[in-house]
């Protein structure tokens, strides 16, 4: 019988381990994004509040938030799809519009 073996590199745990990393890279990248974004608005005078949320379904997340907190409109930006593209891969501004009672302004 052979058994086989994934190098170090490749075992379960090097691979939770960079999951684990590139989860945290994310939000780093993301809390970045929403800094920029809430100074920016300050410059301007614009008040804002910044939340970060994980979910398994974005698009809950965004409509839950949006609710919960109040929220008379849900901006939110366009990958430009378009065509069977658009149909076949969906996408959380699309389902934020089909699910959510509250009005969207896509940004394209």
């Amino acid at each position: 019988m052979v058994e086989e073996r994934l190098p170090g590199w490749l075992s379960y745990a090097g691979v939770a381990e960079a999951a684990a990393d590139y989860a945290e890279q994310i939000k780093e990248h993301a809390a970045s994004a929403l800094d920029r974004a809430a100074n920016a608005a300050k410059q301007a005078g614009v008040p804002c509040d910044t939340m970060q949320v994980e979910d398994a379904q974005p698009y809950e997340a965004i409509i839950a938030t949006a609710t919960d907190r109040g929220c008379d409109l849900i901006v939110m930006a366009s990958r430009g799809r378009s065509g069977l593209t658009a149909v076949v891969l969906g996408g959380v501004t699309n389902k934020v519009l089909t699910h959510t009672k509250i009005p969207v302004l896509v940004v394209q």
